[in-house]
């Protein structure tokens, strides 16, 4: 069974662990993730994935998109040094900052997966540990997803759900306010040695993340181990 698995460095990992990492090796996984996607970008990209014939042997897809809508946003607010980094980005990423507007092309990601008789598995936003980022936003967006895949009939993954059901005690205060050389730093380090990363997580007192976004390996594991768990739960699979 081939699986593919659309995102953004959440799903890449480069910085942080993928949890692809963490889905059963029972599965080949293709890992479709981009740093810095967003849903209007997904979207994009899995209609020229999908049209492509090379891949229509691919059975499934796990649907993980949609934390930059909110981040990249947010970033903008941090410092005027951010701002001038990322303005740029959010109007060429086309971040949605509209819940109706989200939940519109969230839909069309699902409806196009489900015309080719695809399967599809959603996973929510994760919690992101960042002083002043509002994490209600990142609920109000996962019950629009969940919705959608209760009316599709299609699985739900509610990775904040998830993330917060593992620790009696989760902070919130680590910021990349002044940390733009120290992101490319983590982003080299991690890189080159990858078992650095829960290192960088014990080190900065980070529950579930490696800088207040990227999953450390216990977030993804638990993110891979829930995708796995569907697979068997909902999924055919080879004897």
């Amino acid at each position: 069974m081939k699986i593919a698995c659309f995102g953004d460095s959440l799903t890449f990992g480069s910085v942080g662990y993928s949890y692809i990492r963490f889905i059963s090796p029972e599965f080949t996984v293709l890992n479709k993730g981009i740093n810095g996607d967003t849903t209007v970008c997904a979207l994009r990209r899995l209609k020229r994935f999908i049209g492509n014939r090379k891949n229509s042997k691919v059975d499934t897809y796990v649907v993980a998109i949609g934390t930059n809508d909110l981040l990249l946003p947010y970033l903008t607010t941090i410092s005027p040094l951010w701002e001038i980094q990322m303005a740029p980005r959010v109007k060429m990423k086309e971040c949605i900052y509209d819940d109706a507007l989200f939940e519109a092309e969230y839909k069309k990601i699902i409806e196009l997966l489900l015309s080719h008789n695809k399967t599809v598995i959603t996973v929510g936003l994760p919690l992101l540990q960042l002083k002043g980022f509002k994490n209600e936003n990142v609920q109000k967006r996962n019950r629009i997803i969940e919705r959608l895949a209760a009316a599709y009939g299609i699985p739900f993954i509610d990775a904040a759900a998830l993330q917060r059901q593992s620790s009696q005690s989760i902070a919130f205060s680590y910021s990349w306010k002044h940390k733009t050389l120290e992101r490319i730093i983590d982003g080299i380090v991690m890189l080159v040695f990858p078992f650095s990363k829960d290192w960088f997580s014990n080190l900065r007192h980070l529950e579930l993340t490696v800088d207040g976004v990227h999953y450390n390996s216990r977030s993804a594991k638990l993110i891979g181990n829930a995708i796995t768990n569907s697979l068997y739960r909902n999924l055919p699979h080879e004897e």
